[in-house]
């Protein structure tokens, strides 16, 4: 087996494509933040999961698709979760004062308007940043690993999983190059570790891919890139 040479990885670069799709992007923007956003429902505005749950169908419902409040971004300004987390933050006071005043009642049924607007003081906010990166990060790895399949280069995601992955996220043992070189048949350990440069790349390329659809230019991808390992190495120590 000759050396593998470093593969052209050309994903799609969409900067605020969903975004910018309004409604038509709804669908991955429900997928990629329902979690992080709930957990910020459930840990700083302090709701039950089955009321965080319903909150946040009401909010992609009304607020998101029937007032189409994407097509309000100023892509120029701000992060886009951060833009979404206000927006949310905003549609729950709305919520609880309506209810209150529903209720004409000196109690809020869910949580004081005080209380909700303090509470940013916990680390509600973190852990949204924290389940953001996570779930950016997981959409990245779906992306790499379709890539090597559609490649048909196994051994570039194996390499990756044995040297990266599997470390970092489930604390495996690392493989050695050694036994790389016996798993998929490389000719040395050169080769297997140009295998490695390889998945590395594909891998920061399917990140990029992923912060692109929410930021505005390159300098903003850069950031936010650095932001999401910078939380995943530093955040709540119940979700690194």
């Amino acid at each position: 087996m000759s050396d593998i040479p470093v593969l052209a990885v050309n994903f799609p670069t969409t900067r605020w494509t969903l975004v910018l799709q309004g409604r038509a992007g709804l669908g991955p923007i429900y997928q990629q933040y329902r979690e992080p956003l709930k957990a910020f429902l459930v840990r700083s505005r302090r709701l039950r999961p089955d009321v965080a749950d319903d909150l946040l169908q009401q909010f992609f419902a009304d607020k998101l698709l029937q007032q189409d409040v994407l097509t309000q971004v100023d892509k120029r300004k701000g992060k886009f979760r951060s833009f979404l987390l206000q927006v949310l933050k905003r549609f729950h006071l709305n919520t609880v004062r309506h209810d209150r005043a529903q209720r004409r009642s000196p109690q809020g049924p869910i949580l004081e308007i005080e209380s909700a607007q303090e509470s940013d003081r916990d680390n509600g906010a973190d852990l949204f940043d924290v389940m953001w990166a996570r779930e950016a990060l997981a959409s990245a790895l779906v992306l790499a690993k379709n890539y090597c399949d559609e490649c048909r280069r196994p051994d570039i995601w194996g390499v990756l999983e044995a040297r990266v992955l599997g470390p970092t996220l489930r604390g495996e043992p690392l493989v050695s190059y050694e036994e790389l070189i016996i798993r998929f048949g490389f000719d040395s350990v050169a080769q297997a570790c140009n295998v490695m440069v390889t998945g590395k790349r594909i891998l920061e390329r399917a990140v990029r891919q992923v912060i692109s659809q929410y930021a505005s230019n390159e300098e903003d991808v850069d950031e936010e890139i650095q932001s999401l390992f910078e939380i995943l190495r530093h955040g709540p120590a119940e979700l690194r």
